[in-house]
């Protein structure tokens, strides 16, 4: 990612279902190769966060893990 992203916005970039987008989520930011580095609530009441990756994309390519979050085989 280039620049932070909400699940939703990923979602909907890599054609992936919400919730298996959060799930995603979730596991990478427990991996620690995600972090949120944006949270607010927009004015309908609903909590928005963004998050970006946590090391640089070198680095996951190296480690073999560029295709994480597009990967249907993560899980």
């Amino acid at each position: 990612m280039k620049s932070p992203k909400t699940p939703p916005q990923i979602s909907k970039l890599t054609d992936i279902p919400i919730t298996r987008c959060w799930e995603k989520v979730r596991y990478l930011e427990s991996l620690g190769l995600i972090r949120p580095v944006l949270a607010f609530v927009n004015n309908k009441g609903k909590a928005v966060r963004y998050y970006e990756t946590s090391i640089h994309t070198e680095r996951l390519e190296e480690r073999g893990l560029e295709n994480l979050v597009t990967s249907p085989s993560m899980f």
